[in-house]
């Protein structure tokens, strides 16, 4: 492996971890929220999937914060073993769908915090 392609190796793993940790992260305080928020959550909750969830439930947060932290292992699952099994054109496109999912963490991160924190 000639030297370019090991610094580009090493950029693709190191990026891709910190994209990783950082989407796990940001869903754990997506999951705070919910909980801290729990009694307005049906309210405030915009995913119409969300809504039917917590009305199945009778009001309950638990089935909702259930799926979500199912979805968020299942998808960091996925990106993993893609990433780690992968050879080196699927490694480069499972961190460019990594970066997707990240962007959009990141989006929601600054939109929940807007949204929760506005008005401190």
């Amino acid at each position: 492996m000639r030297d370019n392609e090991k610094r580009r190796t090493s950029y693709l793993i190191y990026t891709f971890n910190l994209m990783w940790y950082l989407i796990g992260f940001i869903s754990a305080i997506d999951v705070y929220y919910a909980i801290k928020f729990s009694r307005t959550l049906l309210i405030m909750e915009e995913n119409p999937f969300g809504k039917y969830l917590i009305k199945i439930a009778g009001g309950d947060v638990s089935l909702f914060i259930g799926c979500k932290v199912a979805g968020t292992v299942i998808v960091l699952g996925v990106l993993q073993n893609a990433f780690l099994l992968g050879k080196e054109k699927t490694k480069l496109n499972v961190h460019r769908v990594t970066f997707g999912v990240f962007t959009f963490q990141v989006w929601l991160f600054l939109y929940m915090n807007d949204y929760f924190l506005g008005g401190l």
